[in-house]
């Protein structure tokens, strides 16, 4: 509706000379795609970018119209008014009806939801002063979990990405592997085939968490020789907690 607002605004046009706020308007609006596009990557949320210009292109439209037929067609432009909010509120009624899994599955797929089921899990596999790594972006991981980073790097991209800071990074996370090696660490599904260094120390310093199924779509390893891998005839055990809301 916004846009068909919007361009309807732009058809009309203004007669005379564009005023300021309009040229201001319209040069949103053309930035938007360049703001879109400039990442590279046209991730879905990105597209929120066009709804603030938007939204101010078709207020002025209604203000237009408004102010130039409200005087001579009082009740078609009442009529006109009615319609508009009526199409709103049929379009936006059927979200109220959501839940939070809901809204999760339907723009997102399952990940956030195995992300909390998965963090519950961890959250009984340590102890609570034993630190755990994900390597990967789902950091919600360490709040289900309740257990805290084993490094101030929680956000790996920036290793893995050739960049200023990728080198630096990568050694930051290996010396602090080195001197105090978490027990366990969770690798997202998207980072499996990341080509990095990290997996090889991953394979050379842990083993595969038995029934790996149970944590799906993540992959767990626990470290060789570690308190985890001790208590872990026990821990496997322990039921994954239901993906409900909680």
């Amino acid at each position: 509706p916004l846009l068909s607002i919007a361009v309807l605004g732009a058809a009309l046009g203004e007669r005379g000379k564009p005023s300021r706020h309009g040229a201001l308007i319209l040069a949103l609006l053309l930035a938007c795609p360049v703001m879109v596009a400039l990442p590279g990557q046209f991730y879905m949320h990105y597209y929120q970018i066009w709804l603030a210009p938007l939204a101010v292109a078709a207020a002025r439209t209604l203000d237009g119209i408004h102010s130039r037929f409200d005087k001579d067609f009082p009740t078609p432009m009442k009529m006109f008014a009615g319609a508009l909010l009526a199409l709103l509120v049929a379009l936006q009624i059927p979200f109220y009806n959501f839940g939070p899994e809901d809204w999760s599955r339907t723009k997102y797929g399952s990940v956030f939801i195995e992300t909390r089921r998965v963090g519950k899990s961890i959250g009984t596999l340590l102890l609570p002063e034993e630190k755990f790594f994900v390597w990967g972006l789902e950091t919600s991981l360490y709040f289900y979990s309740r257990r805290r980073p084993a490094t101030g790097l929680v956000w790996p991209e920036r290793a893995i990405n050739k960049g200023p800071v990728s080198e630096e990074d990568t050694e930051r996370l290996q010396n602090e592997f080195s001197r105090n090696p978490p027990e366990l660490v969770a690798v997202s599904p998207y980072y499996t085939t990341k080509k990095h260094v990290f997996m090889d120390w991953v394979r050379a310093w842990y083993e595969p968490l038995p029934d790996g199924q149970l944590y799906a779509p993540f992959k767990l390893y626990y470290h060789r020789g570690g308190a985890l891998e001790k208590r872990l005839p026990a821990s496997i055990k322990t039921k994954i907690p239901e993906s409900g809301v909680s």
